[in-house]
């Protein structure tokens, strides 16, 4: 036997077994907005391009925001309610782009947290990138899984590397030890990471 939080079920040992919430936490809400505010700001229909204006657009929100897209085509856009935001689960060649909204200062909401891994980890979509910034740099990193890919092998890497978000409680700290993780292990857990620099 072993334990069950937010949809996540764990063994003895504290490994991840199963997530049935990934995709989308019940508890979380949304407003639907139109793809077309994010598409018709878009001077070329590219994925890369896609996540270009969204940057523009919520590098200084104070809540999240949730794009779903593929091949350059803004397929769902949400607006979160008090800080987080859900969405549909997305499907096997869509991706999914979310913000961190400012928390501490000029100190962006960071990396990856654990919610996020373990959504694009157990999700059917390879594709997943968050936005933060840092003073006036927007910076977008991005995961996709390989053919190699394994969910519970890579949260329960990460688990064991003490690299998810939360596991300090010190953001800046946080942010650093996902982002070493995320950078050390691609080959061995089967994924591709990139951060990108908006200028």
């Amino acid at each position: 036997s072993g334990a069950s939080r937010n949809g996540i079920s764990t063994n003895k040992a504290g490994n991840v077994i199963a997530d049935k919430g990934a995709g989308n936490r019940g508890q979380r809400k949304a407003i639907d907005l139109n793809p077309n505010i994010i598409q018709s700001k878009m001077k070329e229909k590219t994925d890369r391009e896609a996540e270009r204006v969204f940057a523009e657009l919520h590098s200084e929100s104070k809540i999240e925001y949730h794009m779903i897209y593929k091949d350059g085509q803004v397929l769902a856009y949400n607006k979160g309610i008090k800080g987080s935001v859900a969405h549909r689960p997305l499907e096997l060649n869509e991706k999914g782009m979310h913000n961190h909204p400012k928390r501490l200062g000029e100190f962006s909401g960071g990396q990856y947290s654990e919610g996020d891994l373990i959504n694009w980890a157990f999700g059917k979509n390879k594709g997943s990138s968050v936005q933060t910034q840092y003073g006036n740099t927007k910076i977008i990193y991005s995961l996709e899984k390989t053919n190699s890919f394994s969910a519970h092998k890579f949260i329960n890497s990460a688990k064991n590397s003490n690299a998810l978000l939360e596991a300090t409680k010190n953001l800046k700290l946080d942010s650093a030890n996902i982002g070493n993780f995320l950078k050390q292990n691609q080959k061995q857990l089967g994924y591709k990471y990139k951060v990108r620099i908006i200028d």
